[in-house]
């Protein structure tokens, strides 16, 4: 996030961001967005070292399951494909989620790093899965709208519960963030989020302070702001 610190540092736009994936695996990132007053909200704890937007989960739910105090402090990585947990947050969510799927169990060799894939008929063109909610840090509720993948080898068609398992990382992948505006405001240093098709105008991004500011800033700053300025306001 070099360019927006030095947007923000230059108060152009506010020091926050947002992400948004869509099910069809086209996404947006928008500088200086703080989202919605009414998206749902977590303290976001950044690691100086590396610039990490850390959360803590508090509880686990799986359909009526819970795995209540759980502790998990994860971190938000829209490089990252797929969610990676570490036990006993993974067992916990793989073996609620395998006791209660409809499909029998993949016998045949699944992908690399995933244990748990199921076959379905081939005309199947929908299936079942139980809900998945993170429940974050002050009682607010992060509902996984996407668990799974599906994929057609030939006539073998198959799905598959998206997270894989690390011993020590606990990281909230790309397709966990699908269907959502995610924004991690580092000034108020809150992550928010709110279910979006990721389409239109639908976010908020503060830039008073670009009229005030840019005649005396450096003609390279001045070009990059100009370039997000227009990116961000049409």
């Amino acid at each position: 996030m070099d360019v927006l610190s030095i947007l923000a540092s230059q108060g152009i736009i506010g020091n926050s961001f947002s992400l948004c994936f869509s099910p069809n695996g086209k996404g947006r990132l928008i500088f200086g967005d703080k989202g919605t007053r009414n998206q749902k909200r977590t303290p976001l704890d950044l690691t100086i070292e590396n610039e990490a937007h850390n959360v803590l989960i508090e509880d686990i739910v799986v359909n009526q399951n819970v795995f209540k105090h759980v502790g998990l402090t994860v971190f938000f990585d829209s490089g990252t494909t797929f969610t990676v947990l570490s036990d006993p947050a993974y067992t916990f969510i793989a073996d609620n989620f395998n006791s209660l799927i409809k499909e029998p169990r993949r016998k045949q060799p699944s992908p690399r790093y995933f244990e748990y894939c199921y076959d379905l008929s081939q005309n199947q063109s929908s299936y079942w899965t139980p809900t998945l909610s993170l429940i974050m840090k002050g009682g607010q509720k992060f509902d996984v709208l996407f668990p799974t993948f599906h994929l057609h080898p030939g006539n073998s068609p198959f799905y598959c519960l998206a997270i894989i398992k690390d011993d020590n990382i606990n990281i909230i992948g790309q397709n966990f963030m699908t269907g959502y505006n995610t924004v991690f405001d580092r000034e108020k240093r809150i992550m928010g989020w709110k279910q979006s098709k990721c389409k239109g105008n639908q976010f908020n991004v503060t830039t008073s302070a670009w009229d005030a500011q840019a005649s005396s800033l450096p003609i390279i700053t001045r070009v990059m702001g100009l370039l997000f300025y227009y990116f961000l306001c049409t």
